[in-house]
């Protein structure tokens, strides 16, 4: 999924990969949403039994999907998971990543505990899967349309009692990024600040309240 003002090739490569056996849909929006609200679009218009949240960049293995899926267990009302980068930070890592992103992650995730209330160590990796049960409730309720949506999602899991799983994936720092790293860690926190405000306020609320 990309929109008209991106300029790379991501909706063409998307496309690519689709086969008359199977079939890949992508969908190119009309504006600018932000990649909350692609991700929201996307995965409101998708189908099957659970949804695969990824980055298009690469950054993560696909093979480690097969980790997330071993968690995975809607029966066991395990019907949210994430991949995480936590481990990143240990000394003993053999993948390693930019000091000050880890830095700045430290700082971060302390923020995420004080702010939505959470032991979820990484909640901004882009490697997520979701039932599509929990997938249809949680983003329908999504406000966020920036690089927040995440925590935004984590507490909406929070109210709703959704269970999170978190596994440790492989990950790779790709070059090129165009995202300032401290100014966004700036602006997530201003969205996070607002989004517990509004959401204690009664402002904001889940698009259901409850799981039936």
């Amino acid at each position: 999924m990309v929109d008209d003002h991106s300029k790379d090739a991501t909706f063409d490569l998307a496309a690519s990969f689709s086969t008359e056996a199977t079939p890949v849909y992508a969908i190119r929006l009309k504006k600018n949403a932000g990649k909350g609200g692609a991700v929201r679009m996307g995965a409101l218009n998708s189908v099957g039994d659970y949804i695969l949240m990824v980055d298009a960049d690469g950054a993560t293995r696909f093979s480690d999907l097969n980790k997330l899926e071993a968690v995975y267990n809607p029966s066991k009302g395990v019907e949210v998971v994430f991949g995480s980068r936590d481990h990143l930070k240990r000394a003993d890592s053999t993948q390693k990543r930019n000091p000050l992103r880890n830095i700045l992650m430290h700082g971060f995730h302390f923020a995420v505990l004080l702010i939505i209330g959470t032991d979820i160590k990484d909640t901004q990796c882009g490697f997520k899967i979701f039932s599509k049960r929990a997938s249809d409730i949680l983003f329908r309720s999504l406000h966020l349309e920036r690089w927040a949506f995440d925590t935004e999602i984590v507490l909406l899991c929070n109210i709703l009692g959704f269970k999170i799983k978190e596994v440790d994936v492989h990950w790779t720092e790709i070059p090129g990024s165009k995202l300032n790293v401290a100014i966004a860690s700036i602006q997530m926190l201003r969205d996070m600040i607002l989004l517990r405000t509004l959401y204690l306020l009664g402002v904001w609320r889940p698009a259901l309240t409850n799981r039936q």
